[in-house]
């Protein structure tokens, strides 16, 4: 090292770039899976975005500068420390780290001349060339070299990178599993359902065939609170009956409540479906109550519980049905099941 040059060893700019995208990465994360109400992945992801932000800083911050006065070392409070060439004795390549010894006994590693996520096995032999290189000639400072258990080699970052990944993965994993997002109305691909199609739509063919009218529907009745179902009604009105149809959805209300088709399914099946008969109808299962008065059916599809009822209010004791009722509420129902899909 000739004159006043000094010579910076510290982490690629282009390292601290990607250790800032990725800490960003999972902040994201952690903002995504809090908007979709998940309970465990956000705090999770909030602790690896911290720690990679950590990391990050210890990039940015941490360096040794190599000039002629001697070894000038910044560590990540800001503070530094110089060590003279002449305070130095020996400079050993230890197991992923360089080890400064003073002439006073005392062992120093600075942070920019250890092995990292970040530091290949050749930036690792560079750094330390660049050591032995910036001792002034005439200084007794002995720089050795790596012997069969020292230096960074590829056994160590291997080691590293999968001690990393296995530990991420571990975490992230646990998260996911408690929080189950697949079991949430948004996930991609999911069977749960995050709306319903109009049961108007899908019933008007039928309310024409059996002689009834559209009318407003009255209020649904509330649904029990934050468990209960979201409802979609249409109703129509003939001279003597009446056709309605229903779609009760229950949504995701986050990764710490009922998952949604467990909640329906919970409720479908408490609501009596034993009593009912079992048909399948376009390859759905139905559940079917026949009476004088007329019919009532019932389908489960993941969260959603679809109604269809015709009733017959006439104030006769005997009801007069359409003919063709048990005709048109099956095509109902066919429509009803490739509506939800």
């Amino acid at each position: 090292m000739a004159g006043s040059e000094r010579v910076r060893i510290g982490a690629p700019r282009g390292l601290v770039a990607v250790t800032a995208g990725v800490a960003a990465g999972w902040l994201a994360l952690a903002w995504a899976a809090s908007r979709g109400q998940l309970s465990a992945l956000p705090p999770v992801a909030l602790a690896l975005a911290a720690l990679t932000a950590w990391h990050g800083a210890r990039l940015l911050r941490e360096r040794v500068v190599l000039t002629p006065t001697g070894v000038h070392e910044r560590r990540l409070s800001g503070a530094g420390t110089v060590i003279p060439w002449h305070h130095l004795r020996l400079i050993t390549v230890a197991p992923g780290a360089v080890e400064l010894l003073t002439r006073d006994g005392e062992r120093r590693r600075p942070a920019a001349l250890r092995g990292g996520l970040g530091v290949t096995p050749g930036r690792f032999a560079a750094r330390v060339e660049l050591l032995r290189s910036a001792v002034p000639e005439g200084e007794a400072v002995t720089v050795g070299t790596a012997g069969p258990s020292g230096g960074w080699n590829g056994r160590r970052l291997g080691a590293l990178w999968a001690a990393v990944l296995v530990g991420t993965g571990v975490l992230t994993g646990a998260a996911l599993r408690a929080d189950a997002p697949w079991q949430a109305d948004w996930w991609p691909g999911g069977e749960v359902l995050a709306d319903v199609p109009d049961p108007c739509a899908v019933s008007e063919d039928a309310a024409r065939a059996l002689g009834t009218q559209w009318r407003q529907p009255p209020e649904p009745p509330p649904g029990g609170g934050d468990d209960g179902p979201e409802t979609d009604l249409c109703a129509y009105d003939g001279d003597r009956g009446r056709l309605t149809v229903a779609f009760d959805r229950y949504p995701w209300r986050g990764s710490s409540a009922e998952a949604p088709a467990d909640a329906a399914g919970a409720a479908y099946y408490a609501a009596g479906t034993f009593a009912m008969e079992a048909e399948e109808i376009a390859g759905a299962t139905w559940h079917v109550s026949r009476d004088e008065r007329g019919q009532e059916m019932w389908l489960l599809r993941s969260n959603v519980w679809a109604t269809v009822r015709y009733h017959d209010y006439g104030p006769d004791e005997a009801p007069e049905l359409p003919e063709d009722l048990d005709v048109e509420l099956t095509a109902l129902a066919e429509d009803v099941v490739r509506a939800l899909g």
